[in-house]
């Protein structure tokens, strides 16, 4: 099937390069890199707004001691209380657990294991891995998306799940 993510057509090439404008399979996986920072980011930028949302839902129900709060309406992370505090930690590493799993950065033994492979067999099959690693996870999301999705098969599900917070 098609590779994940925005690849501009053309741009990938698993053969091996052959020079600095032909990088060949170390171009795609520098595309691969660029992906997985990008979807970093957006999984930062997830975490921040779901702490927010949770935060002004908290404060919708219940007031903070004023004297916690600075001239421009900041508090500190350790002045919140205990349930708000565990609530963003719960976020914090449900979050990171994703992060991780994307296994993304270039110094993560995924990507060492590249640089140290005495072939371009061993890299493309390592890569490969990768590939088919990301279509099960977009496959696994599509059919979560479907069966919490208001026309899945059976006509039920009307809205989509109760707690879908996305």
């Amino acid at each position: 099937g098609p590779l994940p993510g925005p690849f501009p057509a053309g741009s990938l090439s698993f053969a091996r390069g052959t020079s600095p404008s032909d990088r060949g399979l170390w171009g795609t996986i520098g595309l691969w890199q660029q992906f997985l920072e990008q979807r970093t980011q957006v999984l930062g930028q997830k975490m921040q707004r779901e702490i927010q949302s949770g935060v002004a839902s908290y404060l919708s129900d219940n007031s903070l001691r004023e004297d916690l709060v600075n001239a421009r309406g900041e508090i500190r992370l350790q002045d919140l209380p205990p349930e708000l505090i565990a609530e963003i930690e719960a976020i914090q590493r449900r979050y990171r657990g994703e992060v991780d799993a994307l296994d993304g950065e270039p110094g993560s033994l995924r990507f060492q294991a590249l640089l140290q492979s005495d072939s371009h067999r061993q890299r493309l099959a390592l890569f490969c891995t990768w590939l088919r690693k990301e279509q099960k996870r977009l496959a696994t999301r599509k059919s979560l998306q479907s069966l919490f999705s208001s026309g899945d098969a059976k006509g039920e599900g009307e809205g989509g799940a109760p707690d879908d917070k996305s």
